[in-house]
């Protein structure tokens, strides 16, 4: 029935589903289209024969015994080879694979390979047997999507030769047999031809009939956690290198601070106080499933990569078109997503299931994935992770559920992890005496902000959030170390060099963990090495980088009621009373803060520092609160927004130094926060909001010079990079990725 099935499915259906079942060209490819595997034999049964209307699926009149062979067979394509009887030796088949049969030097398995055709890591689990077999010994078209073999010869006369990986009328994406990745534009290419044979050559020319056999039988049980290690010769691109994250282009936006001072400041002119006026939409890319896009894009020499929870997206920077895409499964939907890093030739993204997950950039193949919690803890991976050197920094979430937070880090290559450093001590350990009896065990301090680097010092900097629980701290009576912390670590070892605490022994739930901005310069007559921060606690704090002295402090919004102000060490002289109560106390600002986790920018033009500042207040109250494991929340109350006091937000300049405001621009009808701020050569500040509005505006007076309605909410930082000599700015709104330039 199958085989007759076979033939009568290569007559009618074919043309539309494509051979196998894969690849179909006017209709999903049935071997492998997730909705289709779970209809019925019947719910198959009638559509062949009555169609599916509103879709392009006829009826087909004929006899009921072929229609069911046809169900015998479109079944037959859906049974994965890992779970087919298959005869030949396993082991000698992956020999030929890496040897003979030379597989190695197109395919990936398990981050080994070549970049030229699909990976092959999960094929078991993938493919059917028959549909294995039938690659191996019978000549195929040259019509794989994403891997048609080509050449193409430029307008300057040099001729390539790889796949195309997509194409339109206006563009095409080529990889050459080197592995470099072209975004051309039509009317770059002077020829464009594919080649009659795929690249992929027929095994039955080369191997015998029981070569074959063995091959089949190792790719029949190939999956990602079964199999031997496969290495491989093939030279995989360069990428980003650590001198390339020192000292990055100006083309590029490479991280998720844009550079390890994380000053947000780009020496890009293009687009400038004279001509923003004409900037428009160059593209949109709608993200799939999205609601509320958290991410900043990073690009690398014309291509971006953005994220969402569980998804990463690599685009072309000029075009907005799709290159590739990775959809991490099972996908646990928890928390958001705020970017990936880039490094060497790989992509780094955390996951919902607290997972480090590393890709290939150029083909979105998966290379490891590393297990940094138990999910089940209730532990989640929001962080963009920060590369350097030879390692992979990354933070965790959430510390409002009584989880205690970490740093790590990871070896880039492997995903090996060589260092932790806890927020919370332990007993015994240095800041142990701030948590009375077990209370550290359920203390918080979560990591989930990116932080910042120098690499004179070799210091990484990120900020700490908040104790738990978060509201009432009579059972956490103390200064609560590291929580509401700067920490300083050393990058090799992970050694706490130095903190400092903005908010001891905190009850109003003010993370501490907004982007630290690096800058040097002069301060009272001399140079310094200063970090700059904007607290959730309503003041803007200068410190000494290298000790972590604190030099300077000063409010940044009005209302501030929980604090008269800093003493000379910094430490902040609470007001007696306003703190939370059964009743609610009116705090300011309220627990949303002063700022939150919209990314702040320094222009070293104006040498102003530019923050988003919330004013309002909120009713705290407190009450009584025990810790549930497996992630429940461990908050003892919380807060709402104080009626007489309804939040506004506004974008501030500051003086880096004195923290003196410059100018105020009130973003009016604001109410929430999340959209941060990029400052640009070219004079600019470019701000969004939650209204869905981006706002570009003269870094020196704060006088809006553009706008645009995204027409969804904005969530995320803008970044601004250049392609072929034309600047762009781009950000996440809502669902879309929206990129604009100069006409």
């Amino acid at each position: 029935m199958i085989e007759k099935g076979h033939e009568i499915y290569n007559r009618a259906c074919t043309m539309c589903h494509g051979l196998n079942g894969t690849v179909g060209d006017r209709a999903p490819a049935l071997a492998a289209a997730r909705r289709y595997l779970r209809s019925s034999d019947r719910d198959l049964f009638d559509a062949i024969r009555n169609g599916i209307p509103g879709t392009l699926m006829p009826p087909f009149s004929m006899p009921e015994n072929d229609v069911w062979s046809v169900v015998a067979y479109i079944r037959s394509l859906r049974a994965t080879a890992i779970d087919s009887p298959v005869e030949g030796d396993r082991v000698r088949g992956g020999e030929i694979f890496r040897g003979k049969g030379r597989c190695l030097e197109c395919h990936t398995v398990r981050g080994s390979g070549g970049f030229l055709g699909p990976d092959l890591s999960n094929i078991a689990r993938e493919r059917s047997l028959n549909f294995l077999r039938d690659v191996l010994t019978k000549p195929r078209p040259n019509h794989a999507r994403g891997y048609r073999a080509a050449h193409v010869v430029t307008a300057q006369g040099r001729t390539l030769r790889g796949i195309v990986r997509n194409e339109n009328n206006f563009s095409v994406q080529f990889v050459d047999t080197a592995g470099k990745l072209h975004l051309f534009a039509r009317g770059e290419l002077r020829e464009l031809a594919y080649e009659p044979r795929p690249l992929m050559p027929v095994a039955a020319d080369s191997l015998s009939a029981g070569e074959i056999q063995d091959l089949l039988a190792f790719l029949a049980r190939l999956t990602r956690d079964s199999g031997p290690t496969l290495s491989s010769t093939v030279a995989r691109p360069a990428g980003l290198s650590f001198p390339d994250l020192l000292r990055p282009t100006p083309a590029n936006w490479i991280s998720y601070n844009g550079s390890y001072n994380s000053q947000r400041h780009s020496l890009l002119k293009q687009i400038d106080i004279r001509n923003v006026h004409a900037l428009a939409p160059r593209w949109i890319f709608h993200v799939p499933g999205a609601q509320r896009l958290e991410s900043v894009p990073v690009v690398v020499d014309g291509v971006m990569y953005v994220s969402q929870p569980n998804e990463v997206y690599a685009l072309d920077a000029r075009t907005g078109r799709l290159i590739w895409e990775h959809h991490r499964q099972p996908a646990l939907h928890r928390g958001p997503n705020r970017g990936v890093a880039v490094y060497g030739s790989r992509v780094y993204f955390g996951t919902p299931d607290a997972h480090l997950v590393a890709l290939d950039a150029l083909t979105g193949n998966l290379l490891w994935d590393v297990q940094m919690a138990d999910p089940k803890d209730g532990y989640w991976c929001p962080v963009a992770p920060l590369a350097l050197k030879d390692r992979i920094i990354v933070g965790i979430a959430p510390g409002d559920h009584g989880l205690n937070g970490w740093l790590d880090a990871y070896d880039a290559q492997t995903g090996k992890r060589l260092w932790r450093w806890w927020a919370v001590p332990r007993p015994g350990e240095p800041g142990s005496q701030t948590w009375p009896g077990d209370s550290w065990k359920t203390g918080g301090g979560d990591t989930w902000l990116t932080g910042s680097y120098d690499p004179q010092l070799n210091l990484i900097y990120w900020g700490i959030g908040n104790p738990a629980p978060d509201f009432n701290g009579d059972s956490r009576m103390g200064d609560n170390l590291y929580t509401e912390c700067m920490v300083a670590l050393d990058a090799d070892s992970g050694r706490l060099q130095w903190y400092f605490q903005f908010t001891p022994h905190d009850v109003y739930d003010w993370d501490s963990v907004e982007i630290p901005i690096l800058v040097d310069a002069p301060y009272q007559g001399r140079p310094r090495k200063l970090l700059v921060q904007a607290n959730r606690n309503g003041f803007y704090y200068v410190l000494d980088r290298t000790s972590g002295r604190f030099l300077h402090g000063t409010p940044f919004v009005q209302r501030i009621n929980w604090a008269s102000g800093l003493a000379e060490d910094g430490r902040p002289m609470r007001v007696p009373g306003v703190e939370p109560s059964l009743q609610g106390t009116k705090v300011c600002p309220a627990t949303a803060g002063a700022t939150n986790w919209m990314s702040p920018a320094y222009n070293p033009e104006t040498n102003w520092f530019y923050v988003v500042a919330m004013e309002g207040c909120g009713i705290n109250t407190k009450s009584a609160d025990s810790f549930q494991p497996g992630g429940h929340p461990f908050m003892a109350t919380g807060y709402i927004e104080s009626p007489e006091e309804p939040w506004e937000m506004h974008v501030r300049a500051l003086d880096l130094t004195t923290g003196k405001l410059q100018w105020d621009y009130p973003q009016i009808g604001s109410r929430s926060y999340g959209a941060g701020l990029l400052s640009t050569a070219g004079g600019l500040i470019f701000a969004g909001d939650d209204q869905g509005v981006l706002t570009a505006l003269d870094a020196r007076t704060g006088k809006a010079l553009w706008h645009f309605n995204n027409g969804q909410r904005i969530s995320a930082s803008p970044i601004t990079y250049s392609v072929e000599g034309r600047q762009y700015v781009a950000l996440s709104a809502g669902s879309n990725v929206v990129a604009f330039g100069l006409p």
